[in-house]
């Protein structure tokens, strides 16, 4: 479940254009970066211009109201989160409506800070059923820490290390850096500022050790031929960090030990604005202010009896073929180049499934075929049943003892196919040893 501010930001819309400083005003800085991205400042200028919205008690009573009406009504999980049961999960007590009501009585500065308090709250569940973002305070904007770490394990040790690094933004951060330890952050030992950052900002899952790995750089997507860099909840958190710089203690092959402190980089929004919130004259511009572009939404048209159930679905925008599994990292002294593995044969594929196996040897006991799902949602459900079917009877002829069901960044998406893709698996006549890989950027609802 996604809960929109739709109603609270149709109100401020009107509430809070008139009122915003007319001082030097700092979402008019930001609309002037470059490419709408900056590093030295950056953190800064992005902080002030969300700020600069006043807070509006009515809008935000009308506010808390809405999400209380609703949660209390819908979300059938907050039960269980008040008093979750007994568990290895690294989870804690949350009373969500209680807590939601409790702000109701907080006096606030801006509205940022409102909206950030009703987010945090709902994220303290690490629950995917549940999700509160302001995108205008959130994810239209990008923080990014330029050096982008992993933790793999290394004789029986595992570390926090430099993965790759964000180019061109910070002189003093390239290449030579990856594969470097991370011995300190902020003057603390790497891995357990990780996990207490995991611990409260990891993501949505019960598991803190999944929250860790999806903090890290761990995953990349296979889009149009190119691997894409996917950054973890550390490198990209979705909403402005506590503080603007980090400072980062590295131990580096060569032996050579550097401390570096780094700026984020952002960036902004790119709609059309140029200050906080003017409205321009319509004759002369179609210029509005941040706020109102970027954060207003506008009220629904109501729909005539004839326009009902004329809706389809909208085909997944996640229809990309990950192929991770398959994947291996190059020499520590490039950014890490991504190559199929040398023993992985491709045999059918489409936006939903990527039929592939690893033959036996090289440290592979048995001929296994690899199903990577890609989406739930594809373009054409009934070409991807062939699609499907047409990979298992491959996977016969081939002699396949094994099968791994590789689901990773596949984000859930529409539940009547997975129940479709279930009920094929368990009804082919086909002998196989199945494994189900997830990973944990996995978002199943």
């Amino acid at each position: 479940m996604k809960i929109s501010t739709t109603l609270s930001l149709v109100a401020s819309s009107l509430a809070l254009l008139g009122s915003v400083s007319a001082a030097v005003d700092p979402c008019t800085l930001v609309s002037q970066w470059p490419n709408r991205t900056k590093v030295d400042g950056g953190w800064e200028q992005s902080k002030a211009c969300l700020e600069n919205f006043p807070f509006n008690n009515a809008v935000a009573q009308q506010t808390l109201d809405t999400v209380i009406d609703t949660l209390d009504a819908f979300f059938v999980f907050k039960d269980i989160a008040a008093r979750p049961p007994k568990s290895q999960l690294s989870i804690k007590n949350v009373d969500l409506i209680k807590e939601l009501k409790a702000l109701k009585n907080k006096k606030y500065n801006s509205d940022f800070a409102f909206q950030t308090d009703i987010q945090n709250i709902a994220s303290s569940l690490y629950d995917a059923h549940l999700s509160y973002s302001p995108l205008c305070y959130t994810r239209n904007w990008d923080w990014k820490q330029a050096l982008l770490l992993y933790a793999p394990v290394l004789n029986g040790k595992q570390s926090i290390k430099v993965f790759d690094i964000l180019e061109n933004y910070i002189p003093s951060v390239t290449a030579d850096l990856i594969d470097c330890e991370v011995v300190e952050i902020d003057d603390k030992p790497a891995f357990k500022v990780i996990v207490d950052f995991a611990k409260e900002k990891g993501g949505q899952f019960k598991d803190l050790n999944v929250r860790f790995n999806a903090a890290m750089m761990s995953n990349h997507f296979y889009v149009n031929g190119t691997f894409k860099k996917y950054y973890g909840t550390w490198q990209n958190p979705g909403q402005l960090p506590t503080k603007p710089l980090t400072k980062y203690k590295l131990q580096c092959p060569n032996k050579k030990a550097q401390t570096l402190t780094l700026p984020w980089v952002v960036t902004a929004p790119g709609g059309n604005y140029n200050d906080s919130a003017s409205h321009a004259n319509v004759f002369l511009s179609n210029i509005l202010g941040y706020y109102a572009q970027e954060c207003a939404v506008a009220a629904p048209v109501p729909m005539m009896p004839s326009e009902m159930g004329q809706f389809h679905e909208v085909p997944s925008t996640h229809t990309q073929d990950p192929r991770s599994l398959l994947v291996k990292a190059g020499h520590a002294h490039v950014p890490h180049r991504f190559d199929i593995a040398s023993n992985f044969t491709l045999i059918t594929s489409d936006d939903m499934f990527l039929f592939g196996y690893i033959s036996k040897g090289k440290g592979v006991l048995y001929k296994t075929g690899i199903i990577n799902i890609g989406t739930f949602l594809p373009a054409d459900v009934g070409h991807s049943v062939q699609t499907f079917h047409q990979g298992l009877k491959e996977f016969k002829k081939l002699g396949i003892e094994k099968i791994i069901l590789d689901v990773q960044n596949n984000f859930g998406e529409f539940k009547s196919n997975h129940i479709r893709l279930c009920k094929i698996i368990w009804t082919v006549d086909f002998s196989f040893d199945i494994i189900l890989y997830i990973m944990q950027e996995d978002m199943f609802a």
